[in-house]
């Protein structure tokens, strides 16, 4: 699509477009594959157990009845057309479908080249190595995983392609604030490239996120480049800020330097370290007045739920294990392990 294109159209129009390339590169995966499963339990355990952090566009509560949905459907058409109802961060859908064609893609179509069109002692080799990629992704046929791949592969190149295209529009912009920015704090010597990089970074984080119900999109653009300089946590807990934080200004100020570096691209999210060296925490762990028990508790029974939703979906745990999500036992399970321990002599009773 042309730049004169893309300038004509509408917010609303441009997340419609993205989405459809999108989805177009995720539904091969969710349709001969069930590798998109483990993911969303990854996302009802962050909806769950975090109710900052929004991986989809729906309201908490919907999006776990849904999530809830998916993970009991059977029907690969149905489960899919379910995942697009639930609006899941654009971030979310392309990383994971570049990490899976980078992993499989170039593997798996180098053998399968190789089986149909050689006859010799290799093929025998050749094709248990096919059935284990085959295996790991939970795919029906080996031509299903092959027509997966190449569909993802260009529908996702369109996808980077028409993002790339959207975020061009607003370069001259970026260049205009970063330099006020630098202008206005000179004292910091600020670089402009990495100034004006960061605020294009911001111009794709915003692209990721918005949804036409969050109104225009140069004005939603605008308050992420905005939120981006002035390092506004009470409102997102993700992206750069060019401003010193909070806890960084004292220790600036006890060593009268400057000049110090300052990590521009520290999240919010990470492990920090307060002002008197106490162990270190999460910003958003930390227990507030308003802390509330009975959703504490409510938030374990639902990850005791996602734990047995995950087990259920991946079988040999090597999902869960990477995710970090905890293992449960049903009272079948337990008891079968308290018979192998009395046989054992581990356990007398």
């Amino acid at each position: 699509m042309s730049d004169d294109q893309t300038k004509n159209l509408t917010g609303d129009q441009i997340s419609e477009i993205m989405d459809t390339l999108l989805y177009n590169a995720l539904e091969p995966v969710v349709l001969h594959t069930d590798i998109f499963d483990t993911q969303m339990v990854h996302i009802l355990s962050v909806i769950t157990r975090n109710k900052k952090r929004k991986l989809v566009a729906l309201e908490r509560e919907d999006a776990i009845n849904i999530l809830c949905q998916i993970h009991l459907e059977s029907d690969r058409q149905k489960k899919f057309n379910l995942i697009r109802k639930i609006g899941i961060e654009r971030s979310f859908i392309h990383c994971f479908i570049k990490r899976l064609l980078d992993r499989y893609k170039d593997e798996f179509n180098c053998l399968y080249d190789k089986f149909l069109t050689n006859f010799d002692n290799r093929r025998a080799r050749w094709s248990r190595h096919l059935d284990l990629i085959q295996r790991d992704l939970g795919a029906t046929k080996r031509s299903d995983l092959y027509l997966c791949f190449n569909q993802s592969t260009d529908y996702l190149k369109m996808f980077y392609a028409y993002q790339q295209d959207v975020a061009k529009e607003y370069v001259r912009l970026c260049s205009t604030q970063a330099k006020q920015h630098v202008m206005a704090n000179p004292h910091n010597q600020y670089d402009f490239l990495d100034v004006r990089q960061g605020l294009l970074q911001n111009v794709i984080i915003a692209l990721n996120k918005y949804d036409a119900n969050k109104g225009a999109l140069t004005s939603y653009i605008k308050w992420w480049m905005f939120n981006a300089q002035t390092c506004s946590s009470s409102e997102h807990e993700y992206g750069i800020a060019f401003t010193v934080p909070q806890g960084q200004k004292k220790k600036l100020a006890m060593s009268g330097s400057a000049n110090t570096m300052i990590n521009f691209s520290t999240s919010l999210d990470q492990i920090v370290e307060d002002d008197d060296g106490d162990s270190a925490e999460g910003l958003h762990n930390k227990v507030t007045n308003d802390y509330d028990l009975s959703s504490e508790v409510a938030n374990m029974r639902e990850s005791n739920n996602i734990m047995y939703l995950a087990k259920h979906a991946d079988i040999n745990g090597c999902a869960r294990l990477t995710l970090d999500i905890g293992e449960v036992f049903s009272k079948s399970e337990k008891e079968k392990m308290r018979v192998s321990m009395r046989e054992q002599g581990l356990q007398n009773t």
